[in-house]
């Protein structure tokens, strides 16, 4: 109900023209839709609250759930956009002593619905078990037999954790070869397979393959002085900050491209 009354106020403010804070980035203003909507987060999140699964102890592979919209999901997740599609495939394919343990995103208990149905179709896959989302991801990766991922810092932490990766779309650090990327659903299980061997390799070549990371991300990479510009929540860049980081941006690659 405070919810309810809190967004009256802001949409009288929008027809008023008292566009401040975040009113300033609206062009219209939906009274009725963000109110239900914000009633299905409330039930979604009352339901997630009855899933409270916490043996790590088990064999288990990690599906850490993405936020939905984002570009890792709608943009780079090609056939895997949809994840509940994406969940029952992995339930078919990972190892049968092995159980696919899932975690909510942080953003989406408290900014978006997925729905109830949702978590309910999960639940339902026999060798699939929603983890409490008050447990921290990092204690879930580290025991995880295998981190499944479209993209995201998950799969980061894994890698520097010694967990095997597999990722379902185009990953920035495939070429390090601690994961393994799935091109096509048909060899989905053999994936698995070799991403769960990956596990194998050796710990001085894993850490040698990391330090070579760090070193090339601080000597190799290139500063931008306006970040800011790429930030989507800034309504209006000034010319300014465009030309400074228009010249950054040419700057790095005329020196990655060596055209001078």
């Amino acid at each position: 109900m405070i919810f309810s009354f809190k967004h009256i106020i802001a949409f009288i403010l929008f027809k008023l023209n008292l566009k401040i804070r975040k009113l300033s980035f609206h062009k219209r203003y939906e009274l009725i839709a963000p109110i239900i909507e914000k009633f299905d987060l409330l039930k979604s999140h009352h339901l997630l609250k009855k899933y409270k699964y916490n043996n790590l102890n088990c064999d288990y592979v990690y599906y850490p759930l993405h936020r939905t919209p984002e570009s890792s999901t709608q943009l780079n997740g090609n056939t895997y956009m949809d994840q509940l599609f994406l969940i029952q495939s992995l339930s078919k394919n990972i190892p049968i002593n092995c159980k696919l343990l899932i975690k909510e995103h942080p953003s989406m208990i408290e900014a978006h619905s997925r729905g109830v149905n949702f978590y309910k179709e999960i639940s339902s896959l026999p060798n699939v078990e929603i983890v409490d989302y008050r447990i921290p991801g990092s204690e879930i990766v580290k025991r995880a037999k295998l981190v499944v991922i479209l993209d995201g810092s998950s799969a980061i932490e894994a890698i520097i954790k010694g967990v095997p990766v597999l990722t379902m779309a185009n990953f920035i650090y495939s070429f390090l070869g601690l994961s393994i990327e799935n091109i096509n659903l048909s060899n989905l299980n053999n994936d698995i397979v070799k991403a769960i061997n990956l596990k194998k390799i050796r710990t001085k070549i894993r850490e040698k393959k990391l330090k070579k990371l760090i070193y090339l991300i601080l000597n190799k990479g290139f500063d931008l002085r306006e970040p800011d510009t790429f930030y989507y929540m800034i309504q209006q860049t000034s010319k300014k900050s465009i030309k400074i980081t228009g010249e950054d941006l040419y700057n790095a690659l005329i020196s990655e491209l060596k055209l001078k």
